[in-house]
């Protein structure tokens, strides 16, 4: 993969205030059953710690049955947003529970209004639910069923005066309103169901020690129907009681208590058995980390179906990405953390332990001939295979072995073709093979990069099918000549967006470089809007070469759409007319910002240093280099092209568009992206403009200097 893969957006999006750059995916898990089921491509170190928790028990032959299949899917579609999942979120058209209940309690008659009721309370300043879905739905199915069984008396009034006080205590406002304490006179179900509501109503209004003392006397209540989970709501109310403890210690101690109460609960067959195993597994994970993440490692690493699979990889990846320690370090630890971190260690030699050391080895260490042999043994049903490929490939790359990376890149090739629908398994290729390429068609052929998701749509509502990755933008911004950007546009197998936005970019570097021949070939191959065409049908047929170098500034300055380096979102938009509102106009104010994207060929980073394809040889790289150098003279933007007007307009202050062309190197100084002589130069043109041009259009357009 790519040294600088965009992985945060694996995660989520942290969205802010201004503009939204589309976050363009191209590496990782575009199918997840596929990965569920063990048909795995290649998995890096930086991928999601749950991924790669199923991938280790593939690699160790333990995989995922059917069940335990389903529900790394159900949780990856609540945490992992790209890619596609075959269980996607579906809306229920069952109505809300809050509304189950208010049309359970419209069938008693007498029931009056709906009073308000708030699912969620406060704790220092943190807002959580209080009053569950299934709180609401609980409670409308026991009033319909008591409807039923009991009909609509005084019985079933009391009953909802006495639910209506349970849940008044659900939001933040205190509540004084508690069910009535129970009478003698009233039937027994109605006894044991008011037993249960001041529980509840204790539970939902914070008093959470007595909660949880009279949830134990109806689990020992054998006439309670509740009985059988009284057991489990104590703990509940404990768990519930630790984490809002005043201090740390009456929060562990309490949390004991919660534990001790859970594990009686289990101990006996309980009825709610799932509920009580995750309930234990989050007071572990909240108050125990090392020995819940030890008892989780266990869990998970044991042969065959895992109950509450779910459960224990959300609470696992918890606890891991927290930093905690297992009590004593197991395997499936050890690997985690070393794949992850890239750093192996003394590890037993097996499957994933040696893909971990080829991860964690450089490409002069002395181990690595013998780690690159066991490659060499892999077949494509081994879950290893691709991802030991692809870091064979890199290996070999960085020491400069290139035929034996082209022949490990081979195979993964042709293991990819036996996988067409796997984008990012094709990117990889395209990507391990750049530094490969001894033609240009096949370097050509492997810049693009398929995009197989994306955070958001584009401007205008189309989705983007191929991109540039960092590496392409590396080459053509640093490395490649003004003729191979030609080249490149030229190619008719290439996808039409990408060429076009080469092309677009070339021709703003061949009017700077004042190279009028790659110019007239570039214009061939522009859309013929307004701007592409006044170059080609007026700015090439000029042979005046002042009047040609009046021209080009202006044409610079009508179109702050113009820019001299490729972007990963650069092609949303063909019209270099277009002018961004916040400044992201023309091109960066600091060269330095173009030497950044060697960054990719100049710093070890990920799975190591990329080299510059051979085919682009030294001269080439030189010829780039002086081009470089030169547009270094034409930053920042708004300086580059004020400067330049103002010599003109010394020069001719006749020529009829000098006085819009200051108006527009003013309109420059704002809209560009300036420097720290951008307001001098602003300056500068404003007085000219006002001074010598002062009844003209222009001069009462332009109020303001920047």
């Amino acid at each position: 993969m790519n040294v600088l893969t965009i992985m945060s957006c694996l995660v989520g999006t942290a969205w802010v205030c201004g503009p939204q750059v589309p976050c363009y995916l191209y590496y990782g898990v575009a199918n997840r059953q596929d990965l569920v089921q063990g048909r795995i491509g290649i998995i890096e170190p930086d991928f999601p710690t749950s991924a790669k928790i199923v991938f280790y028990r593939h690699l160790t032959g333990l995989g995922l049955s059917p069940e335990n299949q389903t529900q790394v899917l159900q949780y990856w579609a609540r945490f992992w947003r790209y890619g596609h999942n075959p269980l996607p979120y579906h809306p229920s058209s069952e109505p809300e529970p809050l509304q189950l209940w208010f049309q359970a309690r419209a069938g008693v008659p007498g029931a009056g209004p709906n009073p308000p009721i708030n699912p969620f309370d406060m704790q220092d300043f943190t807002e959580y639910v209080n009053c569950g879905d299934d709180a609401f739905r609980s409670a409308a199915h026991r009033l319909t069923q008591f409807l039923n069984q009991h009909g609509a008396g005084p019985a079933i009034q009391e009953w909802l005066r006495g639910q209506d006080a349970v849940f008044c205590h659900c939001g933040p406002t205190p509540a004084s309103d508690f069910p009535a304490p129970i009478q003698e006179d009233w039937p027994d179900w109605l006894k044991q169901e008011r037993q249960y509501q001041l529980a509840s109503a204790a539970f939902y209004a914070g008093d959470l020690a007595s909660a949880a003392e009279q949830f134990r006397v109806i689990e020992n209540n054998p006439q309670s129907p509740y009985n059988s989970i009284g057991g489990y709501l104590a703990a509940r109310a404990l768990f519930r009681r630790a984490q809002f403890a005043d201090s740390a210690s009456e929060g562990l101690a309490i949390a004991q208590q919660a534990l001790d109460q859970i594990n009686a609960y289990l101990a006996n067959s309980p009825a709610l058995l799932l509920d009580a195993q995750k309930l234990r597994l989050r007071i572990l994970a909240r108050f125990f980390g090392a020995s819940a993440l030890t008892e989780l490692g266990k869990i998970l690493s044991q042969p065959g179906s895992i109950e509450n699979f779910e459960v224990v990889l959300w609470q696992y990846v918890n606890l891991f990405e927290a930093g905690f320690q297992p009590q004593q370090p197991d395997p499936l630890f050890t690997w985690l953390s070393s794949f992850s971190s890239g750093r192996a260690g003394n590890l037993e030699s097996s499957n994933p332990n040696r893909l971990t050391q080829l991860y964690s080895v450089k490409a002069d260490d002395p181990q690595l001939s013998a780690l690159l042999a066991w490659v060499d043994t892999l077949q494509p049903d081994n879950p290893a295979y691709a991802t030991a490929l692809a870091r064979a490939i890199s290996l070999n790359t960085q020491s400069g072995h290139l035929q034996a990376a082209r022949r490990h890149w081979a195979k993964l090739q042709q293991f990819a073709a036996t996988r067409p629908e796997d984008i990012p398994l094709a990117n990889e290729c395209a990507s391990l093979g750049l530094s490969l390429c001894e033609d240009w068609p096949s370097l050509f052929a492997r810049l693009p990069r398929k995009v197989w998701a994306t955070d958001f749509q584009t401007d205008f509502g189309q989705s983007v099918e191929w991109n540039f990755d960092q590496d392409a933008l590396a080459l053509f911004n640093s490395y490649l000549p003004l003729n191979r950007w030609i080249q490149f546009a030229q190619s008719p197998h290439l996808p039409e967006r990408l060429r076009l936005g080469v092309a677009e970019v070339a021709m703003t570097r061949a009017l700077l470089l004042q190279d009028f021949q790659a110019l007239e070939a570039i214009t061939k191959l522009l859309p013929k809007t307004n701007a592409y065409q006044s170059v080609s049908e007026h700015l090439l047929t000029l042979t005046d070469p002042e009047e040609t170098k009046i021209q080009t500034v202006f044409f610079l300055l009508q179109n702050p759409g113009l820019t001299i380096e490729l972007r990963a979102n650069r092609f949303e938009w063909v019209d270099p007319a277009y002018s961004d509102s916040i400044r992201g106009n023309w091109w960066p104010s600091q060269i330095q910002y173009f030497y950044g994207w060697r960054a990719p060929y100049a710093e070890s980073k990920g799975q190591g240093l990329l080299k510059i394809p051979v085919v682009v040889t030294g001269n080439e790289q030189d010829q780039a280099e002086q081009e470089l150098q030169k547009l270094k003279q034409c930053v920042p933007a708004p300086d580059y092209m004020t400067r330049q007007w103002l010599a003109l307009a010394e020069s001719y202050p006749n020529h009829p568009l000098i006085a819009e062309g200051l108006f527009l190197a003013i309109r420059a100084t704002r809209y560009g992206e300036r420097g720290e002589q951008t307001s001098q130069w602003s300056r500068r043109a404003f007085t000219l403009l006002h001074k010598r041009y002062p009844d003209s259009e222009w001069a009462k357009k332009a109020k303001y200097w920047y």
